[in-house]
């Protein structure tokens, strides 16, 4: 019985100094929103066209990280992570009825970001903590009504998936708050890692100001 208290006392204290430093990883990611179904009638050059746009599903994606624990009281983490979705829409010329239908497009977002974590609960294996930060993004912006009118899209263009692309490429800055935890096993050399983050950003979701993105991860600690 004493031997067992031993090795587990020892097991719980190398496992808090190899949790010491930190780790680094890979991350699969969920974007909590989803885009409706859209259809408009978009003008350009005199050329008036009907779009009916794909309901676009959640965004997904992996990214890498990594998370400083060196600094008492406060963790530090940056990641860097890429999410998509694909849809597509087709058209219709009001005046001759000419229907085309678009290459398959996609939602696409490349982000990075930089937090500050407090931790709010403790154990040597579990670390929950509350934090936020700095984020921005470059991302290519969806068909709607109101990406076309502000990029000025050519109506004889709408095939031309590199055309597109390069007008509704964009990118934005902003903030983020979120929760999350990390599992760190006895000796064994990686953490598990858990993240609900609220990004505050313009424009990356079409009519919102921020949108939840859910992380979890393994990462090598040392």
């Amino acid at each position: 019985m004493i031997k067992r208290c031993i090795f587990l006392f020892l097991a719980i204290n190398i496992s808090s100094l190899y949790a010491i430093l930190g780790g680094v990883g890979l991350q699969g990611i969920q974007d909590g929103f989803k885009v409706d179904e859209e259809i408009f009638i978009y003008e350009f050059s005199g050329e008036s066209v009907s779009i009916n746009r794909d309901v676009i599903d959640e965004p997904l994606g992996l990214g890498g990280f990594m998370y400083l624990t060196v600094i008492p009281f406060l963790d530090f983490e940056a990641g860097l992570n890429f999410t998509t979705s694909k849809y597509s829409y087709v058209y219709q010329n009001t005046l001759t009825q000419e229907q085309g239908e678009s290459p398959e497009m996609r939602i696409a977002k490349l982000s990075w970001y930089l937090s500050a974590q407090r931790p709010i609960f403790k154990f040597p294996t579990i670390r929950l903590f509350v934090g936020g930060g700095i984020n921005g993004a470059s991302y290519t912006k969806i068909v709607s009504a109101e990406t076309f009118n502000e990029g000025g899209i050519d109506t004889d263009k709408l095939e031309d998936l590199d055309y597109l692309k390069d007008k509704l490429s964009d990118s934005s800055t902003g903030g983020h708050i979120e929760f999350g935890g990390r599992f760190k096993p006895p000796i064994i050399p990686f953490s598990l890692n858990a993240t609900a983050r609220y990004y505050i950003i313009k424009d990356v979701v079409p009519g919102e100001d921020g949108y939840l993105s859910l992380s979890m991860g393994v990462a090598f600690a040392i």
